[in-house]
């Protein structure tokens, strides 16, 4: 009982690999739970990362047409090493996608169809495809599915991969996100329940135990008597121990896998929020997390142990009525008292509540900008001006966190007080029933124990009720975080890669919120396959945000942007994104070494890729001066690295993958002459055969293109050759287009 099993996938069905062992469970009971031990074990053994796994499984989503690159597919999981898949990852892959994965213990021979994926030993997979035809992902080949063939290998599981109706918002909308995760762990909660019932039975000893003492070991000065009880009363408190050690531990066990669970689900949620989406600061998005502990911290170390224990306050209640019905009467109207006081203190507190969560977030957004900026702060000697606004986003949260404190001490200092006034008349009461000969002594120091322990169980459940509502609050805020739309919900995921590079914007306009303004407006060009184009215009003309556009990053309001003739909202952001090298103008840097910049976790990337893309870009020359190799570390945003070095790894980055479409958005940024040479002679030899579109101010590099578009007032005014559009410029004859 005191153990729990970790959390499985669904196992509907109970497996036998051979129809001889299943003869052999029906008649023997005990040769059952021994091979259902068996394969458990197998499972644990046969469930981890694997090659074999990751094969399967890009095999078997070839059945629904989702022919997607390995970097589009696993852009949201960490892969293990030499590209290994777990089964975890594998089933937040398949969610992705809209796939369904489902996890059965099952005979071999009642699998009737595909597609799925058996689990056999030492780590190795077969696929069943919908065809009867099995896949060998070790070899590479096909075969006529016979179990026979499988059998002496099968470890009893099969994955079933089907097609997902609903998307990804409304799946995760069925039901909180919270509350899903806490079903998962439904066998370890009537375990905690279990220990809770022992926990309050021993409360009830307790007293009983002083009662007796009192009643009939003093009288009687019966010392045998007091030496069993006392033994007995150890023995009790011994089990009392272990019951609470283990349901703590339970509670801590289920609180923490959930934590981390929902913890990486409103991570991911914030990372792939669709623009312009969660329209938070990094500050607010900070504190989100910070809120999500306290929710967590609520419902398992208050919430779910006052629930489970407010069913026990009935049998004290009963006991002490049992005892004496005059004193049972006080502590059951203290608890009326009391919940309707903090009923009635609800509105106020959630109102401080909204207000200090608010300040909240503004402290720490205050807080994050200032620790980004740190040094623009001391070169134009700003501190004292965020001092001041430090001060006044302090002074507001301050008096806010007051304000909520004065209510909810209120609640907490009156709830005590009831209490010592329950204590109080329990007393009084009980001594007219011992001069009425109603009540012993012993009976009273039990009531009054009783009562103490039903008044602490009356005032835990009133700190739940003061705070249940604010965090409810908190609850719906983060589920509409987790709901709201996400990049990537895609319904036709047919087959993209490689995109061939043809681009077109067919009247786009995009306008940012709360700006009457366009960015862009009627915005149309036309970019075919490894065209050369430049972009430029005056600063704010759009060019940025056509790249932005183009990335997935921002989502236009009007018009259609198609990409190889396919709406750009039909590609899956992921398979879009691998298909294209972006180098930014400004580009952000993690603390770790040049090559984990460069990687960013590219696991799909072979060693010589990534060689051939440092050759590419230049890093020699970073690594030459420090004297270093590729494990160079890189401080936060780049701080230890030269604008020219920055624009250089972010080179690298962007055609590590060596993607047809090339987008450059004022590369040569902190680049001194020298270098900035080498740079547009290198690039315009490698975009040769790619679609390519830079983004400058800068004449000298219109060299790597062959046409220019230029914008102008939100809309493309001139899109012609090089040469005629310098023409045209250089005669101050744009009027004329």
């Amino acid at each position: 009982m005191w153990g729990f099993k970790k959390k499985r996938s669904s196992q509907a069905e109970t497996v036998i690999n051979t129809e001889a062992t299943c003869k052999e469970v029906k008649n023997n009971q005990e040769e059952s739970t021994k091979l259902e031990s068996v394969l458990d074990e197998k499972f644990k053994e046969s469930s981890g990362s694997s090659v074999s796994l990751k094969k399967s499984f890009e095999e078997i989503i070839k059945v629904f047409d989702k022919h997607l690159s390995q970097e589009a597919m696993y852009s949201n999981v960490v892969l293990g090493e030499d590209g290994k898949l777990s089964t975890a990852d594998l089933f937040s892959v398949a969610k992705n996608l809209q796939l369904r994965a489902e996890m059965r213990r099952i005979n071999i021979l009642d699998v009737k169809y595909g597609p799925c994926i058996f689990l056999l030993k030492d780590n190795k997979h077969k696929v069943l495809l919908n065809d009867n035809q099995v896949f060998d992902p070790e070899t590479g080949k096909y075969s006529t599915f016979n179990p026979k063939d499988i059998i002496e290998d099968y470890i009893g599981y099969t994955l079933f991969i089907s097609e997902e109706e609903l998307t990804l918002s409304s799946f995760i909308k069925k039901t909180s996100f919270l509350f899903d995760s806490i079903k998962s762990f439904k066998p370890i909660f009537i375990e905690v329940v279990v220990m809770s019932l022992f926990i309050n039975l021993f409360a009830i000893v307790s007293p009983f135990f002083t009662m007796n003492v009192y009643d009939r070991v003093i009288p009687n000065y019966a010392t045998s008597t007091l030496f069993v009880l006392a033994f007995g009363m150890i023995l009790v408190y011994i089990f009392d121990l272990i019951f609470k050690m283990i349901r703590g531990y339970l509670v801590d066990y289920i609180s923490l896998n959930i934590g981390n669970e929902v913890d990486q689900v409103l991570f991911s949620k914030i990372m792939l929020a669709k623009a312009p989406g969660l329209n938070l600061s990094n500050g607010a998005k900070n504190v989100l997390f910070k809120e999500l502990s306290m929710v967590r911290d609520f419902y398992f170390s208050r919430f779910i142990p006052t629930l489970i224990d407010l069913p026990f306050l009935v049998m004290f209640l009963v006991v002490l009525l049992f005892i004496s019905p005059w004193i049972a009467l006080v502590p059951f109207v203290a608890a009326i008292l009391v919940f309707v006081i903090n009923i009635l203190l609800q509105v106020p507190l959630q109102q401080s509540h909204s207000k200090m969560v608010a300040e909240d977030q503004n402290r720490g957004s205050l807080l994050v900008e200032a620790i980004a900026g740190e040094e623009t702060i001391k070169i134009f000697n700003a501190l004292g001006k965020f001092l001041f606004k430090w001060r006044r986003v302090l002074d507001k949260s301050y008096r806010t966190t007051f304000a909520h404190n004065i209510w909810f001490n209120f609640s907490s200092n009156f709830s005590i007080f009831v209490m010592n006034i329950v204590v109080i008349l329990v007393m009084v009461i009980g001594v007219f029933e011992i001069t009425n000969n109603v009540l012993t002594t012993g009976a009273l120091i039990a009531s009054t124990t009783i009562a103490s322990r039903i008044m602490t169980n009356i005032i835990a459940f009133s700190a739940v009720v003061v705070r249940y509502r604010s965090i409810q609050n908190i609850l719906r805020y983060l589920e509409s975080v987790v709901n709201s739309p996400m990049e990537g919900e895609v319904q036709n995921l047919g087959k993209r890669s490689p995109l061939k590079g043809h681009i077109e914007f067919k009247n786009v306009a995009f306008f940012y919120q709360g700006l009457k303004t366009p960015i862009l407006y009627k915005c149309n060009f036309n970019i075919q396959p490894k065209s050369k184009v430049a972009i430029i215009g005056k600063t704010g003309s759009g060019k940025s945000t056509i790249t932005r556009l183009i990335l997935g990053l921002d989502f236009h309001n009007e018009g259609q942007i198609l990409i190889d003739n396919i709406n750009i909202n039909d590609i899956q952001i992921n398979e879009l994104r691998s298909n294209i090298g972006f180098m930014p103008q400004k580009s952000f840097f993690f603390r770790g070494t040049i090559r984990e910049n460069i990687l960013m976790n590219n696991i799909t990337v072979s060693e010589e890729q990534y060689q051939q893309a440092c050759k590419q870009a230049g890093v020699d020359i970073i690594t030459s001066l420090s004297n270093r190799a590729d494990d160079m570390l890189v401080l936060e945003q780049g701080r230890n690295l030269s604008g020219g070095q920055q624009q250089i790894i972010a080179l690298a980055r962007a055609i590590l993958h060596n993607p047809p479409i090339i987008i450059m958005d004022e590369p040569t940024n902190g680049m001194d002459t020298t270098l900035e040479a080498t740079f547009v002679e290198k690039t315009k030899a490698y975009v040769k055969d790619k679609t390519f579109i830079l983004i400058t101010h800068k004449s000298s590099q219109l060299n790597l293109v062959d046409r220019v578009i230029l914008l102008d007032n939100s809309t493309v005014v001139i899109d012609d050759t090089k040469e005629k559009v310098i023409e045209l410029l250089s005669k101050g004859k744009r009027k004329e287009i």
